[in-house]
């Protein structure tokens, strides 16, 4: 049986990458490090006219000059050899900041789709992508896309297949791409490039597509209203978290502790000794339930309205309202963002660290958000439950 066909998944942070990946796999995922270090990959499969596809979402990285052990990852995977297909997802609403990244992968590997993502969210805001054009400019195959509504799936497996069974000739590389000891010189290439290709392909009334964006800037981050309203909009998502939270979790307390006595009336009728009898009921299963009640009600709460305040674009305002004064302290201001998910969940707020590029204030930021109230060690009192002790 042949080897699955493997595609590489890349784009910048926040373009639809996820959900492509999930739409083409159904779900069908699992993840693992890249050799030596700590960062995930997911891999995931699905089938197309009978030949097997494994897809690799590679972290988004905005440069294949790395700034980070993210973009490190996606470079060094690409460069490996080990994907059949680069797929480049862009978004249609800022297209020219994502073509930096598109213009050094068509350089680096080949063959390479491009999909053009959120199409419906640029036709919302008057910007029309010629796709022929950027086709014409980049040399390689370029698929429209509205991953959320399911539009343009088929013709992006189409043009996947036809990629492997019938690659079409590299284009000729951009000058400096094969220069090793200059990556700001490349990147700045890849920058005008980009912005040259945009120009062509782009067609928008710049007053519209910006007035909505620049109006809740004006809001959202000005000196009067934006420390305020980041305050009340962060204090409302933990008023909800703790509040709601209290119904569920007392629900799962009694729910699973209430499985405790039979547990152990099983284990006395099969003659378990005491001390295993402990260990199983006093220890594991009190233990386990508590957590489970305690923890996942606030946890199935603070995430989701976070990853709202993520989709609708206001956690980068946020870092921008407090880089300033982290910046006082030595800090950076993207720690800010760290100290909001520590709110939830302290490991989770260390694990985001790695968004945070010098390895000074990435680690300033892992040591301080040990000081970050998460649920799990609020007193018991203001969970509604009670401790196992």
């Amino acid at each position: 049986m042949p080897a699955p066909t493997v595609i590489a998944l890349v784009g910048n942070p926040n373009v639809g990458k996820s959900t492509i990946f999930n739409a083409l796999t159904h779900l069908r995922q699992h993840t693992g490090n890249w050799p030596g270090k700590t960062v995930a990959t997911a891999r995931g499969a699905f089938t197309y006219r009978g030949r097997e596809y494994t897809l690799v979402d590679l972290p988004g990285a905005y440069s294949l000059h790395p700034g980070s052990a993210e973009e490190e990852v996606t470079r060094d995977y690409l460069l490996s050899g080990e994907a059949d297909v680069t797929l480049v997802v862009v978004d249609a609403t800022c297209l020219e900041r994502n073509l930096a990244l598109a213009v050094q992968v068509v350089d680096v590997a080949w063959p390479v789709v491009v999909c053009v993502n959120l199409l419906d969210e640029a036709a919302k805001q008057r910007i029309t992508v010629d796709l022929k054009a950027l086709e014409e400019e980049l040399g390689c195959p370029v698929v429209g896309a509205a991953a959320r509504g399911g539009l343009g799936l088929d013709a992006l497996r189409q043009a996947l297949e036809e990629a492997v069974l019938r690659p079409i000739p590299r284009p000729q590389a951009s000058p400096c791409a094969a220069c090793d000891g200059c990556g700001q010189c490349q990147a700045e290439a890849a920058m005008a490039r980009a912005a040259a290709i945009a120009a062509r392909a782009v067609t928008m009334d710049p007053e519209a597509a910006h007035r909505r964006d620049r109006a809740l800037d004006r809001f959202l981050t000005s000196r009067a209203t934006g420390i305020p309203v980041m305050l009340g909009l962060l204090a409302l998502i933990l008023w909800l978290t703790m509040a709601g939270a209290n119904a569920p979790s007392e629900l799962l307390s009694r729910l699973l502790l209430g499985w405790q006595e039979p547990i152990r009336r099983f284990l006395q009728g099969l003659g378990a000794p005491w001390w295993l009898e402990g260990a199983l009921v006093d220890g594991m299963y009190r233990t386990t339930a508590w957590v489970v009640s305690v923890m996942l009600p606030p946890m199935a709460i603070f995430f989701p309205l976070f990853t709202l305040l993520e989709d609708a674009g206001y956690l980068p305002r946020v870092a921008f309202n407090l880089d300033h004064f982290f910046q006082k302290s030595g800090a950076h201001g993207r720690q800010a963002l760290t100290m909001c998910m520590g709110l939830g969940c302290n490991a989770c707020g260390v694990m985001g660290c790695r968004i945070i590029q010098s390895p000074r204030e990435r680690l300033i930021a892992i040591l301080t958000n040990a000081f970050v109230p998460c649920n799990g060690r609020l007193p018991p009192p203001l969970q509604g439950q009670q401790s196992p002790a």
